[in-house]
């Protein structure tokens, strides 16, 4: 609001961001699944012109299904 620019987007918070970092492997292309990657392709796709809502974070892998399946795909070596 202070600089009147539109908002492209939020990336979530994600443990896959530091796995893929750590990796050296883009995010975007290895863990498409993940809350950050889905947010890094939507801002992307916004940039290009494409009318993609904001994602809510309050809905956002909140359930013990979400969050376990997070936990299952979470590569670590």
């Amino acid at each position: 609001d202070i600089l009147a620019l539109p908002l492209l987007g939020l990336v979530l918070e994600d443990e896959q961001v530091i796995v893929s970092t750590n990796r050296g492997e883009p995010l975007t292309l290895v863990s498409s699944n993940s809350p950050a990657a889905r947010c890094y392709t939507n801002i992307a796709r916004r940039i290009q012109g494409e009318d993609i809502p904001l994602i809510d974070p309050s809905n956002e892998g909140s359930g013990v299904r979400d969050k376990l399946k997070r936990l299952m795909q979470t590569k670590i070596f």
